[in-house]
Order: C-alpha cells, then sequence, then structure tokens
C-alpha cells in the first residue's frame, strides 16, 4: 500500500502541474488517494490482457478499474509471429519502470533500458551484437551526448538531446572517421 500511496502522490503532483489533458488516470489517481485516506478499499482486480500486435501478440498483466478501463501492471510481454520474444517491459500502474528489453527475431538483443527519475543508459544494438547508438535518457527520452555507430562499429555521427530533441552541434563522421558534415539543432530543428 505504500508505494500505490507514492504513486498517487507523483500522479497528483503532475495533476496539480496544470496538464492541459483528456488523461483521466490522474483523476483516477485523485480519487484513490482520497479513498486511501478515508480508509476504503479500491476496487480493482489483477487480470492478464492479451491482443495481437502489428508484429504478434501482445501478453500484458494489467489492473482492472471499476469503471471498466485498465492499468499496464506488471510485465508486458510481446512476441513475434514466430513465437519468439520481441520485447519485455514493466510498468507500475501504467507508468513505465524498471528494465526495458527488446529482440531481434534471432534472438540477439535490439536495445536496453532501465525507466528511471534519473539518468539511465540507453543502447541500441545491431542484429551482429554491436552498438548501434548510446546515450542515456530520462523516462524513455533521450538527453545529454549521444553516438551514433556504423555497421562495422566507427563512429558515424555524435551529439546532444535536451528531452528527445537535437540541440547544439551534431557531426558527422565518414567510415574512417574524418568529419564529413556539421549541423546545428534548437530544439529537434535544424538552424543552419
Amino acid at each position: 500500500m505504500r508505494f500505490c500511496a507514492v504513486s498517487w502522490a507523483v500522479a497528483l503532483v503532475w495533476t496539480c502541474g496544470g496538464c492541459r489533458s483528456n488523461d483521466i488516470r490522474p483523476a483516477l489517481a485523485q480519487a484513490r488517494l482520497a479513498e486511501a485516506k478515508r480508509n476504503l478499499p479500491t476496487k480493482e482486480r489483477p487480470a492478464v490482457e492479451q491482443r495481437m500486435g502489428a508484429e504478434g501478440p501482445i501478453v500484458r498483466d494489467v489492473l482492472e478499474l471499476p469503471d471498466g478501463s485498465v492499468l499496464r501492471h506488471g510485465v508486458e510481454r510481446e512476441s513475434y509471429l514466430s513465437g519468439a520474444q520481441r520485447a519485455l517491459r514493466h510498468f507500475e500502474r501504467d507508468e513505465p519502470v524498471g528494465e526495458w528489453t527488446q529482440w531481434y527475431e534471432d534472438g540477439s538483443v535490439r536495445s536496453h533500458y532501465v525507466h528511471s527519475f534519473g539518468r539511465s543508459p540507453m543502447t541500441f544494438y545491431t542484429p551482429e551484437g554491436q552498438v548501434a547508438a548510446s546515450g542515456d535518457a530520462v523516462g524513455g527520452q533521450r538527453t545529454g551526448p549521444w553516438r551514433f555507430y556504423h555497421a562495422h562499429g566507427a563512429l558515424a555521427r555524435e551529439g546532444s538531446y535536451d528531452a528527445g530533441k537535437r540541440t547544439g552541434e551534431w557531426i558527422q563522421y565518414d567510415e574512417q572517421g574524418a568529419v564529413v558534415g556539421r549541423v546545428v539543432f534548437d530544439a529537434g530543428r535544424r538552424v543552419d
């Protein structure tokens, strides 16, 4: 129960921040917090939801709420049509948390990231297992310096992100490491 109260408090901070969204989750979080203060139990139950995604089946742990809506809560597994594992993600009351991993159909790792409130490394791989791109992310959005690599492992380009948008100077390299271009971005838009 302690974790849920913390989650609700985080949702309330987000709601009170002036966000104008059609998202009903903050309102539900406020209602749950009010129920918790009055020692009323919430009437939600764990369930498993299965559906077909664009790449294959998705099976996720959810919470069914009294209004009929569901929140992703627990593990979400996504597979290719062949049955091979495609992705593994974790959620707490519909918020991404913990380790997220994606695989290519042959089983090699495609990407890896650990969701946290602070910076966490995010890495993408080629099907051969070499690093294709790496940098930090906060809440799933790229932030700070990032590097992208050619297929054989040499640096292809580097630059910085701010809240998921390219910013500042980005430098592009050929496969021998020589600079072949420089581009400046401001909030994701090219300015030069």
